[in-house]
């Protein structure tokens, strides 16, 4: 009996951790307007590229051949694999019996969870620092501003429609903002973020991006992939995944050195995949 109760107790911690990761990745998708993500086998490799080209306008003499307009795709980088990363956390019976359950197992989860999230938010940053629009303003206004209006030249010019979404430092808006009273923040995925700032879109806090700088790409640029993990069921690994496949967790105790393990495996990924379709600001220094 006390087998069953230690295997229902780790069953529902797996639950719950699981169900939290994947609340947040989902919030983070309705605030990128994107409704699924795309599964791909763990080690796929996906790569940044620009959109280049243009329409031939020169008139066509009757008979001649008709003239070729071009358009290629450009790598930006080296390919990038979609992985598999593994996470495990132990908790000895000792911080149990001393700190209770909940504050030695339950919140240590979700400070893992938090973790974990965090790093794919830097994964996402570095991927946005090979982007090729530049823009340059006096002041933060000015800087988001003209970073906005390149964003929207380049859309422009392939015709292409988006909606823009910001990224800025904390500290930046702080000095901008001032005293002001500010009552649209929200949260997702441990982003922070002002829902349409200045009247030209939603823009995301995070001290990711680097102070002095802002950064703009269309919200349809930015795609979401996660690993499939069929195979690991098969394989024989007890994991608990959530509905949408973005992690699986494990928890159960380890007898030969008296704790309590959680272990976590997630295949998400962030990744704007069009480099000239991201714009990046700076605010002039010493202004």
């Amino acid at each position: 009996m006390a087998d069953a109760n230690l295997s229902t107790a780790s069953r529902v911690l797996d639950i719950e951790f699981a169900s939290k990761f994947e609340q947040g990745v989902t919030a983070l998708m309705t605030v990128f307007g994107i409704e699924t993500p795309q599964t791909l086998t763990a080690g796929t490799q996906i790569q940044m590229y620009t959109v280049e080209g243009s329409l031939s306008e020169a008139e066509v003499t009757p008979g001649d051949d008709i003239p070729l307009s071009k358009y290629e795709h450009k790598k930006v980088g080296d390919p990038y694999a979609v992985k598999l990363k593994s996470y495990r956390k132990a908790t000895t019976k000792q911080d149990i019996l001393k700190y209770g359950f909940d504050a030695a197992v339950e919140k240590t989860d979700k400070k893992m969870i938090q973790d974990i999230q965090g790093g794919l938010r830097k994964d996402f940053f570095a991927f946005l620092k090979a982007g090729t629009g530049t823009a340059t303003g006096k002041t933060f206004q000015a800087a988001i501003a003209n970073t906005w209006g390149a964003l929207t030249k380049a859309l422009n010019e392939k015709d292409e429609n988006g909606t823009p979404v910001f990224f800025v430092n904390p500290l930046d808006v702080a000095e901008y903002l001032g005293a002001s009273t500010i009552n649209n923040i929200e949260t997702a995925f441990g982003f922070t973020y002002l829902k349409n700032f200045l009247g030209i879109g939603d823009c995301i806090l995070d001290a990711n991006q680097a102070k002095g700088t802002v950064c703009a790409t269309p919200k349809e640029n930015i795609n979401v992939y996660a690993v499939d993990f069929a195979a690991l069921g098969e394989a024989g690994f007890s994991y608990q995944f959530d509905e949408s496949g973005f992690i699986g967790v494990h928890h159960e105790p380890k007898y030969t050195n008296g704790t309590a393990e959680t272990y976590a495996d997630t295949g998400v990924l962030l990744f704007p995949e069009v480099a000239n379709y991201i714009v990046k600001g700076t605010i002039e220094a010493g202004v």
